[in-house]
């Protein structure tokens, strides 16, 4: 992980993979996508979206994940369900079975 200084003059941690992307927090994608975490937690639940683990168990996402939620977000305005957009949009879904509670 590398530092960055910011505008407070105070240093940061720049997160990034072993590639050198990027990555969001869920929290910092929740708000650039326009939508709440429990959506994020609920995409990537149901294998719409993936997440790297930190060592301390931290989600996080890469940049280009902010997109792919927007493009999820108006297939649902369309109309379609999450299991047409995971089909439309090639992304292999988790199986959950419904249980009544």
């Amino acid at each position: 992980m590398k530092l960055k200084r910011s505008s407070f003059h105070k240093y940061r941690l720049k997160r990034s993979d072993e590639d050198g992307i990027d990555l969001l927090k869920i929290g910092e994608l929740a708000q650039q996508a326009n939508v709440t975490k429990r959506t994020i937690d609920y995409y990537t639940r149901i294998g719409l979206l993936k997440a790297e683990r930190s060592a301390s168990n931290y989600r996080y996402y890469k940049k280009e994940t902010v997109q792919l939620i927007i493009e999820i977000e108006q297939l649902k305005k369309n109309g379609l369900s999450l299991q047409e957009i995971a089909k439309q949009l090639n992304i292999e879904q988790a199986q959950y079975e419904e249980v009544d509670i």
